[in-house]
């Protein structure tokens, strides 16, 4: 009866944990992340951007300045000018720090190890729990953890601006 309960409980918290991140994207997908030209312009030099020209070509590199009429970017020591009338969006490129994502598997993954030590715990008919099973939380959290690093590490796009 008590592992029924706590099996239970696990499943409610896993099911919780591995809802609520869609929620956070849908409530983040809804916010207008772009803005006027002034937007691009209060972007500070040295910090990298991503360029989608109306042409359909990419240009990335970091900003070195801005006017009300283009935008210079330093690209391996070149610099290459941009008008404005060309950008069709323009977006900030950050390093996401995987720290939540990382945070998330590893109690994913800590919550599965419960759960498979709760399924080997003792019953009448197998009166200790192996030893090997006392490391299944352990071994669940690392591998969520690892899981986490790998998906969490790419680079954050914040979309600043798109033309009409």
């Amino acid at each position: 009866m008590k592992n029924k309960i706590v099996a239970n409980f696990l499943v409610v918290i896993i099911t919780t944990i591995a809802c609520w991140q869609p929620a956070v994207l849908a409530r983040d997908a809804g916010q207008v992340r772009f803005g006027s030209w002034d937007a691009v312009k209060a972007i500070p030099p040295g910090d990298k951007v991503e360029i989608k020209l109306k042409s359909g070509k990419t240009v990335k590199g970091e900003i070195d300045s801005v006017s009300d009429t283009s935008i210079i970017l330093d690209r391996d020591g070149k610099s290459v000018t941009t008008a404005r009338d060309d950008v069709q969006k323009l977006s900030q490129v950050t390093k996401k720090t995987p720290r939540t994502a990382i945070i998330l598997g590893a109690a994913i993954g800590g919550a599965f190890g419960v759960a498979g030590l709760v399924a080997s715990a003792k019953t009448d008919d197998r009166p200790d729990v192996s030893s090997e099973a006392k490391f299944l939380p352990l071994v669940g959290a690392a591998t969520g953890a690892l899981i986490g690093f790998a998906v969490g590490r790419k680079d954050k796009r914040v979309l600043i601006y798109e033309a009409n």
